[in-house]
C-alpha cells in the first residue's frame, strides 16, 4: 500500500496537525497493517480461542467494511461461548463457532471474493466501471450491500450477468 501510495504517511501526518493538538500532532507515529480481506479462516476457532472480525479475515472483499463482521462475528463467539459452557464444555467453543460462522458468512464472502476477482483487477477495473455507469441497478444493488439490507449473492448474479449482456450486445 505504501509503495502504491508514497504520500500516505505525509497525509496521515497532515490530518493529525489538522486535527489535533501540536504536542499529538509531534509525538504521533503512524501505524498500520493490511486488512486482511479476501483470505478469511475456514477454521475460526479452536478449542476456547475463538477468532473474530480482522483477525478471522472476515472484512469484506469488495468494500473492504469490517465493523459490521466484526460485530456479528462477535456476536456469534458470544452465543458459542455460552452454549459451550451450557453444555458443560467450554472447549466445544470453537466448533460450534467455527460452524455458526461458516453458516452466517462464508458464503458471502465466497461471492464477494469473486465480484472482487472481476471489479478490481487492472484489465477488468475500467470494464467493471463501465458497467456500474450504464447499469444503476448494480449501484443501487451495491449501496444495498454497503448498508447491510442485502447479501453479496445478488450483486455477484447482477455483475456477472452485466457483464455478459455486454458481451452479447
Amino acid at each position: 500500500m505504501l509503495r502504491k501510495n508514497p504520500a500516505m504517511v505525509q497525509c496521515f501526518r497532515s490530518f493529525v496537525a489538522t486535527h489535533f493538538a501540536p504536542e499529538t500532532a509531534r509525538n504521533a507515529v503512524p501505524k498500520g497493517h493490511l486488512v486482511p480481506y479476501g483470505s478469511f479462516e475456514t477454521v475460526p476457532g479452536k478449542a476456547n480461542a475463538l477468532l473474530v472480525g480482522d483477525a478471522a479475515g472476515l472484512a469484506d472483499p469488495i468494500t473492504g467494511e469490517g465493523l459490521g463482521p466484526a460485530f456479528q462475528s462477535a456476536g456469534l463467539a458470544a452465543d458459542a461461548i455460552g452454549a459451550a459452557i451450557a453444555r458443560g464444555n467450554p472447549a466445544r467453543a470453537g466448533q460450534i463457532y467455527s460452524s455458526a460462522i461458516a453458516k452466517a458468512m462464508h458464503r458471502d464472502l465466497r461471492v464477494s471474493r469473486t465480484a472482487r476477482l472481476l471489479l478490481f483487477p487492472r484489465l477488468l477495473l475500467p470494464l467493471a466501471m463501465r458497467a456500474l455507469r450504464r447499469d444503476p441497478s448494480l449501484v443501487k444493488e451495491f449501496l444495498h450491500i454497503l448498508s447491510g439490507e442485502r447479501r453479496h449473492g445478488g450483486f455477484g448474479r447482477a455483475l456477472v450477468a452485466s457483464f455478459l449482456r455486454r458481451r452479447r450486445a
